[in-house]
């Protein structure tokens, strides 16, 4: 029950009669109806110098190089429009179950939620959701996040948008710069700061592989072989591998090689040669090679026994070896670029020591 005196809005559509009441109420306000709008002129039209002036300090438009997300009034009703991760969440909530990017970005169109302008929308729906994502962090990640990585590669919405502190908190934490010279800088420090970085980005990418589901890795393991040349991958039914997970081609010179796979999602206990000989048993007569993938290690006799006179050489790739080529190839992996710029106003003056010699 309200307090005397207080005044309880049950609903939005009685707050904006509230509201409108109030202005046609007050002498002194005016509301902006379409009559008022239509006598609206653009101001280049009402003060041409004002607009001529500006853009002549402002000089000449350059291309947009981001996707414009902020919300703005819809022509056609008057309503606000959603920005790209408002559009997200809701379908996100509506459907109430994990969903791909993809699978939002079906759901957005179908809804009419947000028009994209954008020649590649998926990339840019794609980066904004993991910029917002609270399990993935970048340097380029948003501090405000609205969404969840979940098994599979999908997003759930949180309940309530959460901020993670990304910017650093104290000065102590900031790299000192002796004033008037950058010479003192020390840029191996940083190199070595950028070198840590890495090793723990790799080993997030390693527990993360890790904790796929066993059916998941064999996908992506799948779906990793083509970005080195390998041609036609398939995985094999679960209940009919007979120790090959997936089998494929690769071309060598003229000629095509078949090649089998086998995945091992292990989080500890290394891979030993039991297992590798088993592998190369099932492939051996059918295929010209086999691939190992383990998200562990592989022992000291597994790689001694990889490859073998008169036998089906079989390559072995051990967890850190599969981060290696998802790194190598961007496979999984979004670099991010810290442009290091150095004073180089010499240049500018080197024709004339030339011209003067």
């Amino acid at each position: 029950m309200a307090k005397p005196g207080s005044e309880t809005i049950d609903s939005p559509m009685k707050e904006e009669v509230r509201i409108r009441s109030g202005i046609k109420a007050d002498p002194d306000t005016m509301e902006l109806d379409d009559e008022w709008f239509a006598k609206a002129r653009p101001v280049s039209e009402t003060h041409p110098q004002v607009v001529e002036r500006y853009l002549r300090r402002r000089g000449k438009q350059r291309a947009p190089v981001k996707e414009h997300v902020s919300m703005q009034p819809d022509a056609d009703n008057g309503e606000m429009k959603m920005t790209i991760h408002e559009a997200a969440r809701q379908v996100m909530l509506e459907a109430g179950k994990p969903l791909s990017t993809r699978e939002v970005y079906d759901f957005i169109i179908n809804m009419r939620l947000y028009e994209f302008k954008a020649r590649d929308p998926i990339s840019v729906l794609r980066s904004m959701i993991r910029s917002r994502t609270e399990n993935i962090n970048n340097p380029s990640s948003n501090p405000v996040r609205y969404f969840r990585l979940v098994e599979g590669g999908k997003f759930m919405p949180l309940n309530l948008p959460v901020r993670i502190e990304t910017t650093v908190r104290n000065k102590s934490q900031i790299m000192k710069i002796p004033r008037g010279s950058i010479s003192e800088v020390d840029f191996d420090a940083l190199r070595k700061q950028a070198i840590a970085y890495n090793y723990q980005v790799k080993n997030d990418l390693l527990e993360s592989l890790k904790n796929l589901d066993w059916d998941e890795f064999e996908r992506f393991s799948a779906r990793l072989l083509p970005v080195y040349g390998f041609e036609d991958v398939k995985t094999t039914s679960s209940n009919r591998d007979k120790g090959i997970d997936g089998y494929g081609k690769l071309k060598v010179g003229l000629a095509h090689m078949n090649v089998a796979f086998q995945c091992k999602r292990w989080a500890r206990n290394s891979v030993g040669r039991i297992e590798v000989d088993q592998f190369r048993g099932a492939i051996q007569g059918e295929y010209e090679q086999g691939v190992f993938f383990t998200t562990s290690t592989f022992t000291s006799s597994a790689l001694e026994v990889s490859i073998k006179k008169g036998a089906v050489p079989v390559i072995l790739i051990d967890g850190m070896g599969i981060v290696d080529l998802m790194v190598n190839k961007r496979f999984g992996v979004q670099k991010d670029e810290l442009p290091i710029y150095s004073n180089a106003l010499d240049l500018v003056f080197e024709d004339d020591i030339e011209d003067n010699e």
